[in-house]
Parts: C-alpha cells; sequence; structure tokens
C-alpha cells in the first residue's frame, strides 16, 4: 500500500512530514504530489514527487464547471499522470474533498482510503463537518447530476462531506493534524501529529513587527476596497520605523506593491520575508514576535506557540464578502 500526499503550501507541507513521521512509514512508499506551483527548496525529500499544478490550474479556470466534457478529459490526465508514480494501490492524505483534482484522486480506482490532514484554519471551524443542504448546494448537486461526472468528481460546498465521495473504503476516514482542536467538528478518528524542527536561515530583528497578509482578494473572500482600506489602516498603527512582511504566495504582485507602498508613504523601512521558507518553521524556531494580521492561519499558529500576535480581523467583518467567508470558516483568532 502506498501513501499519497497532496501538498500545496508550507502547512500541507509540514503536515505531511509529520505525518509520515507519526506513521513510521517507509520512504519507498510515499508519494508527495505538489499543486498550486507549490515548491520546496530547502528540505531535501527522498520521497516520490510529482507535480500537479497544470491539472489544477486547468480544472479552476472560471466557468470551467460549464464544460463538463473537459472535466471528463481532464479526469483522464489525472489518472495517467497519477500512474507514472503509482501502479498499485494507495491511500490519500487529502486537506479536503472540495475541488475537482483532490475528488480525482479521491475517486481513483487504485484508491483504498482518504485521511484529512491539516492545512489551515479552515481546519478549525465548527461548521466544516455540517451537511448544508443550502440552495446553491442543491444547484450544485442538481448540475453534477446532469453532466454524469458524479462518480469521479462534483461540485459543493460540504468540503469535507466523504458520504459524497459514493465508493466504498478499505480504510477508515482518519484526520492528522497539531492538537486536538483541528477537525475537531468532524466525527473521524483524530491523530496529533507535530511538525519537523528544522533550522532556517533567517535573522528577524524581534524588536520590530511582523505583519502577516492573506490573499484574501485573490482567493474572492473580501472585497479589495475593504482589504488594502483596512491594511493601510493597521500599518499606519502598528508599523514602526523598521518592519518585517510575509505576504501570502497567491497575492497579486500589484496587490503586494499597493501594500509595500503604504509602509513606503511614511518612510517605514520594509523586509520582505522569503517566501520559500516555511514561515511555521521561523515560528518554531523564534522566541517572541510581535505579529499583526487579519485571519491568516499563520496567526493562529504564532499565538499556540506563545508569540504576541494582534488579529485585526474585526476591522474586515463590515464587508459583505468577508461575512459570507466567516459563516463558512467561523474560527476566529481573536
Amino acid at each position: 500500500m502506498r501513501h499519497l500526499f497532496y501538498i500545496h503550501s508550507h502547512t500541507t507541507f509540514l503536515t505531511a512530514l509529520g505525518t509520515v513521521s507519526f506513521l513510521n512509514l517507509k520512504n519507498e512508499d510515499v508519494v508527495f504530489v505538489y499543486s498550486r506551483n507549490y515548491k520546496n527548496t530547502i528540505i531535501p525529500i527522498t520521497f516520490a514527487q510529482v507535480d500537479f499544478s497544470d491539472l489544477f490550474a486547468s480544472s479552476m479556470k472560471r466557468g470551467e464547471e460549464f464544460f463538463f466534457w473537459k472535466l471528463n478529459k481532464l479526469v483522464e490526465q489525472v489518472d495517467h499522470k497519477l500512474s507514472t508514480v503509482i501502479n498499485n494501490d494507495y491511500v490519500a492524505y487529502l486537506p479536503h474533498v472540495g475541488v475537482f483534482l483532490l475528488q480525482a484522486i479521491a475517486t481513483n480506482e487504485h484508491c483504498k482510503g482518504i485521511k484529512f490532514i491539516e492545512e489551515g484554519i479552515g481546519c478549525y471551524s465548527s461548521s466544516i463537518g455540517l451537511n448544508k443542504l443550502t440552495f446553491r448546494e442543491s444547484l450544485k448537486k442538481l448540475f453534477t447530476y446532469f453532466t454524469s461526472g458524479f462518480r469521479r468528481y462534483w461540485f459543493t460546498d460540504n468540503m469535507f462531506n466523504v458520504s459524497t465521495l459514493k465508493k466504498e473504503y478499505r480504510n477508515h476516514v482518519e484526520t492528522f493534524g497539531i492538537s486536538a482542536e483541528t477537525f475537531s467538528a468532524l466525527p473521524h478518528k483524530s491523530n496529533i501529529i507535530t511538525w519537523p524542527s528544522i533550522d532556517v536561515e533567517v535573522h528577524i530583528d524581534t524588536d520590530f513587527p511582523v505583519f502577516i497578509f492573506d490573499a484574501a482578494i485573490e482567493q474572492k473572500f473580501a472585497s479589495k476596497e475593504a482589504y488594502l482600506s483596512n491594511t493601510k489602516l493597521i500599518i499606519e498603527k502598528f508599523a514602526k520605523h523598521k518592519n518585517f512582511v510575509k505576504f501570502h504566495p497567491a497575492q497579486s504582485e500589484d496587490n503586494k506593491r499597493i501594500i509595500k507602498d503604504y509602509f513606503f508613504v511614511n518612510n517605514f523601512v520594509l523586509i520582505e520575508l522569503p517566501g520559500n521558507i516555511p514561515f511555521e518553521l521561523i515560528l518554531l524556531q523564534v522566541n517572541k514576535f510581535n505579529i499583526i494580521g487579519f485571519g491568516s492561519s499563520l496567526l493562529y499558529y504564532a499565538k499556540r506557540l506563545g508569540h504576541s500576535v494582534i488579529s485585526c480581523e474585526y476591522l474586515l467583518m463590515k464587508d459583505p464578502k468577508y461575512i459570507r467567508y466567516k459563516k463558512l470558516i467561523d474560527f476566529r483568532i481573536d
């Protein structure tokens, strides 16, 4: 039996490493599947690896669900690419089953079980285990039925509803996360793992604040006006003459430039932290940061690890887009 880990972020990467160690898996039995152009450049990996970023991008194009015959073709491409690294049965370790690529991996004929691994703040939401039968969800189910994609993919807002998979698995669903709170809303057996502690070459003066931003605009859970205007506000309130900043990898260069200008216009020094180094590892390595942001999972992890955290998420709660988002992801850092 092989063990396939789907990785699209530093958090899923570290959780995957922690899970491999927790389960004491053999190197030759592990496969890392990368997506969303995720790259690991600092930790040597001896497992089989394959990049599915191209297939993920093809499946996530705006309006792609209305050209379902393209998704049917993509299912064949996913199966073929999987066969290049796995030609026997496997268990899939996934952050959720809410998008096409993860569904295609979970419903492949060789997939004999799925496990959920921690990927961020969404895992702590009390609503993730609910089967939300909203009007929007009913429409998605109806559309899935008529596109005949139900056995391999479907359209849903219920990202952890495993009953939708319509498949009998050899293994029970389990979850893997760094605390008992992870996936606490799900009924499955939970396993508490630890992230690896790895020294990284980053020097941050803890006398100065670290601003952590998320891809709220790009991922469409906050309006651009609300996010940027409140970003400007917290910079003016909390910035010092020198500041460190951690951008989300999905943030656009244009939006990052606007945020940087908020610092520069006030003559603040700005040091951007490298995107290729997991900030989670830096949090484990350094004793006491002063961290400012909105609702990024990195703020939660920083708080758990004893750092000083100021969450200004309340400022976004006047934005209708963000209010809708928080109905789905209701966990609050503050």
